[in-house]
């Protein structure tokens, strides 16, 4: 649960800077990832042990609920990276935010429409 935790409060630093929006986490269940002006960053994210490590292996992905469900959103590529590596975790998580928020700084690589 730890991981999770603060998995989530490092996403929300990282999506926060540069934001045209409040950006907060919020626990699963909560009424407010709902709301129809609401946009929730999924994080898919697993831990491995790997030669005395653990590897944390993740992706972003936009979701909104709208009544129009036809526009997809697509994630970030997925990465991997040492847990034990707070720095590397940190640059992971602004690439693959880059990718998926329009107000983050432009890196090589894909980027959502805007």
């Amino acid at each position: 649960m730890r991981v999770q935790a603060d998995l989530c409060e490092r996403v929300r630093k990282i999506a926060s800077q540069g934001a045209t929006m409040p950006v907060a986490t919020l626990p699963i269940g909560d009424p407010a990832i709902l709301a129809s002006e609401a946009v929730t960053l999924l994080v898919h994210a697993s831990v491995r042990p790997v030669t005395g490590d653990r590897l944390l292996a993740f992706t972003v992905r936009p979701y909104r609920v709208s009544a129009d469900q036809s526009g997809p959103f697509f994630g970030s590529a997925p990465r991997a990276v040492a847990m034990t590596d707070p720095a590397a975790l940190d640059e992971a998580l602004t690439e693959a935010l880059s990718e998926t928020l329009p107000w983050r700084p432009k890196l090589d690589g894909p980027r959502p429409l805007q």
